[in-house]
């Protein structure tokens, strides 16, 4: 251990027990002079410099979730009241695997595990919050409960948090604990301000084992281990603060969060009292900072005294402690003047504190109330016209381009992660992530990265080499649960987590090493800790790569480096204005003599050049991962990698038709080294994996098939890669499966719809009543399903119902009222497992079908299950609008966003400059929200073009230019 790290960890420890132990008055008086004679030597220069660096910008980060990352020690794994297993067979029956509970990662499992983490290369760790949690979902550790205490579910005997610390010190590396000041759980905190609820009697929850109505028990107390001998649960409401009259009149009454229990009763020098206590929107100030953003996080009144000061006292104990940084969770939904009131505070006890806030924006652009985007919070006033707050910001704009990579589209639009740089008071210091336990890159920000690996490490290129500083969600090292939801999506609380992207992770550590993205990641991580402008350099767009390359300058005092970075093909890059030296590429040890301030060279698909003046050459082993192995471009087999993901030979497939044409079902035959595997899901998207979707198969004697329907805007070929559920993958070694499309026209239903009818809510909750209403008095009949078109349990089916006689959709009839017709659902209950309502309108009397080209209208239905769901986030935008594209000049690929204010009939095409229509890019009814459409002018000529938005009698124009 270099001797700075056994100083500073004497002095910790020294501290430690000081403060924690049951040593007599001599013996602390003792270790007391030790420490003072140690330090005196230390900042006398004794020992050299021995401070640790505190520029958190040259770290990279891996991020992991504390409970489900590695199991240390099995005899603190317990379950969750919900989604989790439980020998009880009345909790949770659908859950069977008896190693499937939620808390199975623990502070000893990260330590047993740091030789993995510091092998990757990363030298900082996030962790989720580890202070005790109470709620029937609370593994992530998000649902505070006492913020003082660490939760015992993570603690093992003689490891402790401190443990924690002192190890990931000793070994040079940093700790990064999350943690949350904008809410509590739904019980309240403990013993300061505990939230009032019945115990209703009639529920199982409510009884104890005896079947009688459950009565405190003064000799338990809830700490997420120790079962309630009267009802034998772990998470017994025994104990929960009553409500008093006249609530308590009704057991029956107020036993979920709601306002009684939010507003009503709740201590408003703890809560904030806003309208009803829950969030209605999420587009102004006051629903968003004084209201919960979910059912499960009543909102702390972080402008009391009271909760500042509880705050303070709580976490500054963990800083005192050692750690190194806060992600600071959910700071978009606190005034930033309590941000930097506890900002402040938390500063004052270390100064070198890294801090970094999460202001999520689940969009692609700015919002139009200031306060509520992240460069807000990082000023203290008007931004760049007052002083920096010294809060750093998770990058929400940067990730936003990293779409790009999970749909397959041009390496140059990812200069777009710049846009809004002039904007933050250091966009250097803003943490950049591609996905993370709440958001993917998908279209509904909802998933794991789900694209090939050839596509991930593309990303990560751009991430570790350009600015600020990356963090890396646990398991894309192997591309682990590849394109699964972040969270549980739909089916409520009986799903597993083992189906989600917060899968455990540790059966996978001892083979994770043999996979090429991991041999990728470790690379980029040993040549970025190596050359100190791509930690902190400032930097410039050139090298002129064309779509498929984007290149850069970096500078940071005497490292200065030439980085230019490929994706779907090799491209030729040519740097100018550099300074003149020898320059190494770090990626190959290829060295250039620079004499007139220009510099080429060619890098190879999902590889880099890394040309460094003066540099040292080869960083990291020739070859790793899918970096080149010469300065031609050469790629060899991944280094010590060898392949990745499903590296058997290729399986035999079939397709009936052969060619299908969008819109027309197709089915697929697997015959391939899954074929014994309990199950088979087919993992596919279309035209260079856009819309992926994972399809379960069903085995049909040796081999698995299914059918699905091609999306009618697909023009060329389906991808498709096949896995067994959990992280075994046939994709072709790498290259994956097509299957090219028929260009002639489909079949089925081809009337369009026309816009006639609507369906309110917009975006509804499952629970929600729904209500479709057809802007007509003709017979008109809803056929519809739910899940794909599964047909629904009859008690969700409205009046006017009929089972269809040749299918499993249901038949409702429209009901005429006034001038219009309607259907109403009553709502489905979370049991049901309803994640969409499928449909199609039949006019009966003209024969005529309203099916949208066959692509058929589909009504989202979206849950919560915990406080990382966040339904609607930024909600919908005000008005509509056609924003800016990205890039503009552009070649050849260009992203167009757009808002709508109300669910509308959308059209969005291309015209030239005489006004002749190029593409459609959009034409169908879309729900009030967000949304981009990107377009792809490779085979149109150089010149300006307009986009044109239609939406009913509104009309917006915006001149783009293609440059080639």
């Amino acid at each position: 251990m270099p001797i700075r790290y056994f100083f500073l960890n004497f002095l910790a420890s020294s501290a430690h027990l000081l403060r924690y132990s049951d040593m007599s008055i001599l013996q602390c008086k003792r270790l007391h002079f030790l420490s003072l004679i140690f330090s005196i030597l230390l900042f006398s220069g004794f020992f050299g410099t021995v401070s640790a660096q505190v520029d958190f910008r040259e770290e990279s980060i891996y991020f992991l979730l504390t409970a489900r990352f590695y199991d240390g020690d099995p005899s603190n794994n317990v379950p969750n009241e919900w989604s989790s297993y439980h020998p009880d067979p009345n909790i949770n029956p659908d859950i069977t695997d008896p190693n499937d509970v939620t808390y199975r990662g623990d502070f000893k499992g990260i330590i047993d595990q740091l030789d993995y983490i510091q092998d990757l290369g990363f030298t900082a760790i996030w962790i989720t919050p580890i202070v005790q949690n109470r709620s029937p979902l609370d593994y992530h550790g998000y649902h505070a409960w006492d913020f003082t205490k660490v939760d015992p579910r993570l603690e093992s005997d003689g490891v402790t948090f401190q443990t924690l610390i002192d190890s990931v010190h000793a070994r040079g590396m940093k700790i990064i604990l999350d943690i949350v000041t904008n809410h509590s759980g739904r019980f309240g905190i403990k013993g300061q301000a505990e939230l009032k609820y019945n115990s209703d009697p009639n529920q199982p929850w409510g009884q104890d084992a005896n079947g009688d109505t459950l009565t405190s028990n003064p000799n338990w107390e809830y700490d997420g281990i120790t079962p309630n001998p009267d009802d034998g649960k772990i998470w017994s409401r025994a104990n929960v603060a009553e409500l008093p009259a006249p609530y308590n009149e009704n057991l029956a009454a107020y036993n979920w969060p709601n306002s009684i229990t939010y507003v009503e009763t709740s201590d408003p020098d703890w809560f904030h009292h806003s309208g009803n206590g829950f969030a209605q929107g999420f587009d102004d100030v006051e629903n968003l900072q004084n209201r919960a953003l979910h059912e499960d996080t009543p909102d702390l009144n972080t402008g009391s005294q009271a909760v500042r000061d509880y705050l303070i006292n709580a976490y500054g104990q963990f800083i005192e402690m050692g750690v190194d940084g806060f992600r600071w969770d959910t700071i978009k939904h606190m005034s930033r003047e309590d941000v930097l009131y506890l900002l402040d505070e938390f500063k004052k006890i270390n100064p070198d504190l890294f801090i970094f806030g999460e202001v999520a924006q689940k969009r692609h652009e700015l919002l139009s109330v200031e306060e509520t985007n992240p460069h807000w919070y990082t000023w203290r006033g008007t931004p760049n016209q007052s002083e920096p707050s010294g809060l750093a910001i998770i990058d929400f704009f940067a990730m936003s381009t990293f779409h790009l990579f999970e749909k397959g589209e041009a390496m140059s639009g990812v200069q777009a992660a710049a846009r809004y740089d002039h904007l933050y008071s250091d966009p250097s210091t803003n943490v950049t992530f591609l996905d993370n336990h709440d958001f993917g890159p998908n279209n509904d920000w909802n998933r794991r990265f789900g694209n090939s690996p050839e596509n991930l490490t593309a990303a990560m290129n751009f991430m570790f080499t350009w600015r600020g500083i990356p963090s890396f969600y646990y398991g894309t090292e192997i591309q682990f649960m590849r394109g699964a939801y972040a969270d549980i999506q739909y089916g409520g609380h009986q799903q597993s987590l083992d189906i989600t992207g917060r899968a455990y992770y540790g059966d996978n550590v001892e083979t994770a090493h043999e996979h090429r993205v991991y041999q990728h990641i470790k690379k980029l991580n040993a040549m970025r800790r190596a050359i100190p402008a791509l930690q902190k350099g400032n930097w410039r767009w050139d090298g002129n790569g064309g779509g498929n390359g984007v290149g850069y300058v970096r500078e940071y005092q005497e490292s200065y480096a030439v980085v230019g970075l490929a994706k779907d093909g090799s491209v030729n890059f040519n740097f100018s204005g550099l300074q003149n030296g020898t320059y190494r590429d770090a990626v190959t040890g290829h060295e250039v003599e620079v004499t007139n301030g220009s510099l080429n060279f060619t890098v190879a698909p999902s590889s880099a050049g890394i040309y460094v003046l003066d540099g040292p050459g080869l960083i990291g082993d020739l070859g790793a991962g899918f970096f080149q192995t010469d300065a031609n471009g050469s790629q060899g087999s991944g280094g010590n990698g060898g392949g990745s993901g499903g590296n058997q030979s290729s399986a035999s497939l079939s397709f009936d038709p052969a060619s299908p044409v969008p819109g027309e079902s197709v089915t697929v035959i697997y015959d391939g080294f899954l074929n014994d595997e309990s199950s088979v899901n087919m993992y596919w998207g279309y035209d260079s994996w856009n819309g992926i979707t994972t399809t379960a198969m069903s085995k049909n004697g040796e081999f698995w098939t299914v059918t699905v329907t091609v999306p009618s805007q697909a023009t060329s070929e389906l991808n498709i890669v096949f896995n067994n559920g959990n992280q075994l993958w046939d994709n072709n070694n790498e290259n994956d499966y097509q299957v090219s499309l028929s260009n002639s026209s489909g079949g089925g239903g081809n009337q369009s719809q026309d816009g006639s009818f609507t369906w309110t809510p917009e975006n509804p909750r499952i629970s929600d009543p729904i209500t479709i209403t057809l802007q007509s008095t003709e017979n008109a009949v809803l056929h519809w399903g739910v899940n794909n078109w599964q047909r629904p349990s009859e008690s969700n089916w409205p009046g006017n119902s009929n089972p269809d006689a040749n299918s499993d959709a249901v038949r409702t009839n429209f009901v005429v009222q006034g001038e219009s017709s309607v259907i109403q659902f009553s709502g489905f209950n979370e049991s049901d497992g309803v994640q969409e309502i499928n449909f199609v309108i039949h006019y009966p009397d003209r024969d005529f079908w309203d099916n949208n080209n066959s692509n058929d209208y589909r009504i989202t239905l979206s849950t919560a299950t915990s406080v990382d769901e966040f339904d609607n986030f930024d909600s919908k935008p005000a008005v509509t609008r056609l924003l800016p594209n990205y890039p503009n000049p552009f070649n050849p690929t260009t992203t167009i966003p757009y808002e709508l204010g109300a669910q509308s009939q959308v059209k969005i095409t291309v015209t030239d400059l005489l006004g002749r229509e190029v593409t459609t890019l959009v034409n169908g009814r879309q729900s009030a929200g967000s949304y981009q459409v990107q377009w792809n002018a490779l085979n149109q000529s150089t010149g300006i073009y307009f986009i044109r938005l239609e939406t009913g009698d509104l009309l917006q124009v915006q001149k783009i230019t293609l440059i080639k």
